[in-house]
């Protein structure tokens, strides 16, 4: 079932199809621009108007579904570009089949947003007919695009408010809403304003309550420093950039340790208040009953000569099995808390087929 048409497109079906999807690759290529490493973060604000606008105008509801999977694969395509590099080094795929592996993270990319289309059209066209127009576009194109996003799985978790979560402005809204709140009050401020645009009659009440809520959530999530309670710290991180994957000696790894340790001190003597290391740094095994560092003078010791805290990346293990894991230890040695990687990513840190038919 595709639902009522509702075109607004008089110049033919070729053209209207060519004027959608012209608009579906503009969002696209406006969230690529919003997210990291551009960061044009204003853009992530806008970047769904065309979309709702031919969403909102397409033929019918199918038609609408493939405007919104055509703005989400070249999302993927241009600001997932890097898991070609990722799938050629972690998971040694040749680069046709690197670039496979991408193509297919942004067709089912494709299709999430292709059912968040169809959810954002089906809720609008359930009162296309009403005298004073369908249900806002600030409400239906949240619900459509933001529920999809949360409810169904990806491969790789993303979030349309990548590159806003560290923007000055914009953190108190992430602390007090998190990314899937924000990515919500993304959409709905584009929706909002296509309202506006579009509306024939109370065309203003949706952007109102949009800022409304923003400025609620804003005033609400500011904390108060009282007494001091609160500080500032600063944070050095060290970057080995070294292949995890190559079999390396004992002196070798020893040898990388201690510049680890060397990195780490002159971050400390640089003003740092915590050091930490990227993931699985640490060169050596982690027995995963261990509850602290050994002696600062011991060849494995992770601290070595620093004074502070430090966050580090190691593999755990136990006599069977390994953990990807992050540590937490003092300065005085003690292990004060230590996560382990839930989500791998398919493809680079496990194929589902080789765990479960190794033959």
């Amino acid at each position: 079932m595709t639902g009522p048409t509702t075109a607004r497109w008089h110049d033919g079906p070729a053209r209207s199809a060519r004027w959608g999807l012209g608009a579906a690759l503009v969002s696209g290529l406006l969230w690529i621009l919003s997210a990291q490493p551009i960061t044009w973060w204003p853009l992530g604000w806008f970047a769904a108007l065309p979309a709702a606008w031919a969403i909102d105008r397409a033929p019918t509801r199918r038609r609408a579904g493939l405007y919104g999977g055509a703005a989400a694969f070249v999302f993927t395509v241009g600001g997932f570009h890097w898991m070609v590099y990722l799938l050629r080094v972690n998971a040694h795929l040749p680069a046709p089949l690197a670039w496979l592996g991408l193509l297919l993270l942004a067709a089912y990319h494709g299709a999430l947003f292709l059912l968040g289309a169809r959810l954002t059209r089906a809720l609008r066209d359930r009162r296309r007919d009403d005298p004073r127009g369908p249900w806002p576009m600030a409400l239906c194109l949240p619900l459509g695009f933001v529920v999809v996003e949360v409810v169904l799985p990806t491969p790789f978790p993303f979030s349309l408010a990548l590159g806003q979560a560290g923007v000055a402005p914009l953190r108190h809204l992430t602390a007090a809403a998190s990314t899937v709140g924000l990515a919500a009050l993304m959409i709905a401020f584009a929706g909002a304003i296509y309202d506006a645009l579009t509306r024939p009659a109370r065309r203003w009440r949706p952007a109102i309550g949009v800022a409304l809520f923003a400025a609620a959530l804003t005033l609400g999530s500011i904390r108060v420093d009282r007494g001091g309670a609160t500080r500032q710290i600063t944070i050095g991180v060290v970057q080995p950039n070294k292949r995890v994957d190559v079999p390396a000696g004992t002196r070798e790894r020893a040898g990388h340790l201690e510049q680890l340790r060397r990195a780490s001190r002159m971050l400390e003597d640089a003003g740092a208040d915590l050091v930490v290391w990227s993931e699985v740094a640490y060169p050596f095994e982690v027995p995963r009953d261990l509850t602290a560092d050994v002696a600062r003078n011991h060849p494995l010791s992770i601290r070595g000569n620093t004074t502070g805290p430090l966050l580090i990346g190691a593999v755990t293990t136990t006599d069977r099995d390994q953990w990807n894991s992050a540590i937490l230890v003092a300065a005085d040695g003690r292990f004060l808390g230590r996560g382990d990687k839930i989500h791998r990513m398919i493809g680079s840190e496990y194929n589902p087929l080789v765990e479960h038919f190794p033959s």
